[in-house]
């Protein structure tokens, strides 16, 4: 776990963050499960950029001779 949570978790009393919940739900769960999606989200969004631009440089050097 990050060192960024520990005093969070801490003060709520828990080992970790999946264990946090509130009303039922474990927000713990969907808070992990969100950060999980952005960072894979973000990675998709760069391979697809380099992918795009790698597409692209065969039509700029035929562009230039």
């Amino acid at each position: 776990m990050p060192l960024v949570f520990q005093p969070a978790l801490r003060a709520a009393k828990v080992e970790s963050i999946e264990q946090l919940q509130y009303k039922a739900i474990y927000w713990g769960k969907v808070v992990s499960a969100g950060i999980d999606f952005l960072i894979v989200a973000l990675i998709v969004f760069f391979l697809i950029r380099a992918m795009t631009k790698m597409a692209e440089l065969p039509k700029k050097k035929a562009g230039q001779s």
